[in-house]
């Protein structure tokens, strides 16, 4: 019986864990769907040399540095039925010697939206892999259940088994036992 239990287990374990991966596999497929949010700088430096007037002024610098950076904050989201839209903030602070006035600032803010009008356009084709994943994952539920059912049977089918054989055991000990009686019976006489 133990090494019935065992083998049980491990069935019962790895549709448990089959189940398990099916789940990731629609979280996944779900998240396709979720917003993103990013955040990135970038810090450039220029030197180059000037001869001109109107750059250098009346400083006399022949070299022209320019310190910019930039911050940009990004939101994301795709359409259910195709295509994506992001909304952006740009931020811009640029230091140069040659600027009067320093630091400069700029802010700018983006709305873009992308909608492809022949790739993956349209809910049936973005939300077939999710549905492809929903079925996999009542596929694995069907399957545990069936185990489960399975492994029930054959515990049921063992335990009237069992009770079968204590029954044949007590019948055949009385039928032991009259054979004896009759067997005394028989040498007495």
């Amino acid at each position: 019986i133990d090494n019935i239990t065992y083998h049980f287990d491990k069935y019962i374990q790895t549709e448990k864990e089959n189940l398990h991966l099916q789940e990731t596999t629609v979280l996944t497929e779900e998240s396709r769907f979720d917003p993103t949010l990013k955040f990135d700088t970038n810090v450039k430096r220029l030197v180059r040399g000037s001869t001109s007037f109107l750059e250098t002024g009346l400083t006399g610098q022949d070299l022209l540095e320019q310190d910019d950076l930039e911050a940009n904050l990004e939101w994301k989201k795709p359409f259910r039925w195709g295509g994506e839209y992001s909304l952006t903030l740009r931020q811009l602070r640029t230091y140069a010697t040659f600027q009067r006035t320093n630091p400069t600032y700029r802010s700018d803010l983006f709305l873009k939206m992308s909608l492809p009008l022949l790739k993956e356009f349209g809910p049936k084709i973005r939300h077939t892999p999710l549905k492809i994943a929903n079925t996999q994952v009542d596929i694995s539920h069907q399957g545990l259940k069936s185990r489960i059912m399975e492994i029930l049977m054959k515990v049921i089918s063992l335990y009237w088994e069992l009770l079968f054989q204590r029954e044949n055991l007590v019948v055949k000990e009385a039928s032991l036992t009259l054979a004896n009686q009759l067997l005394e019976l028989n040498q007495t006489k």
